[in-house]
């Protein structure tokens, strides 16, 4: 559960990316069975990004960039922290432990324009994320990718969802303020890895207008010794709009370190 509020948290908090370690991948042998003609290549400037150890992903640049070390850090300054903790009403006693999830490792895909500061780009209207981050504990931690053993977790997880639920409610209200509006059933995708996916609707941490609420999908692949999450956002109000590109992201994610 840490880890899905993890990924939570840092569909919101600034993240710790390192540029260097995420390069075009344009130039190297791509899945053949992909449909280049779809749609979502047709419509879209997609570009191909390899994540070091993870595997590659199709970003629709033209609605997407990757996070830079220097938009971080110009906001990661003290007085950006305390702005941080303030919009987000963190207590004094949760300060350390939201500044350690700004720091963990992960890979942050967010609107263009924002790297680059331009003002258009921080209209609430232009709201999107796309995060990817791994956690690694020890052989045999997690189910075998794609094992179809996952299936029993997710009827399990279904039995228990109440409990899950109020858990992951009560918890994001606690450490980060975040009051969570609308709650989807627990899913489980059958695509590579069979992961269980989460989906909520949260209060906007910005505005109190609820056309800001913004709409979360939670996609968790197991991986032996790791855990990989991906999830992502973007306002409620452009549900329709968005979510078929940000599935498609998911679908067409080639995990290349299979454990």
């Amino acid at each position: 559960m840490r880890i899905f509020l993890l990924s939570i948290f840092s569909l919101f908090i600034l993240s710790c990316n390192v540029d260097k370690e995420v390069s075009d991948f344009q130039n190297t042998s791509v899945d053949k069975n992909i449909d280049f003609n779809s749609s979502f290549f047709k419509e879209n400037n997609i570009e191909i990004f390899y994540i070091p150890e993870v595997g590659i992903c199709y970003i629709p640049t033209n609605l997407l960039e990757l996070q830079s070390n220097n938009y971080r850090e110009i906001l990661l300054t003290d007085s950006g922290l305390e702005f941080l903790y303030d919009k987000m009403n963190v207590n004094q006693y949760n300060r350390q432990f939201i500044k350690e999830l700004i720091y963990e490792p992960k890979y942050t895909f967010q609107q263009i324009g924002l790297n680059s500061f331009n003002k258009s780009s921080f209209n609430n209207e232009n709201y999107m994320r796309l995060i990817i981050s791994t956690t690694i504990g020890d052989d045999g931690d997690y189910y075998i990718f794609d094992d179809p053993i996952q299936k029993n977790h997710y009827y399990e997880s279904l039995y228990l969802e109440e409990e899950f639920k109020e858990y992951f409610i009560n918890n994001l209200k606690e450490f980060s303020n975040i009051e969570v509006k609308e709650w989807y059933p627990v899913e489980q995708y059958d695509i590579a890895g069979l992961p269980m996916v989460i989906s909520y609707v949260r209060k906007s941490t910005v505005t109190d207008n609820p056309e800001d609420d913004v709409f979360v999908k939670i996609f968790e692949f197991n991986n032996n010794d790791r855990t990989h999450i991906i999830s992502f956002s973007f306002r409620k109000s452009n549900y329709d709009e968005y979510l078929p590109i940000f599935e498609e992201i998911i679908r067409l994610f080639t995990f290349t370190n299979i454990k």
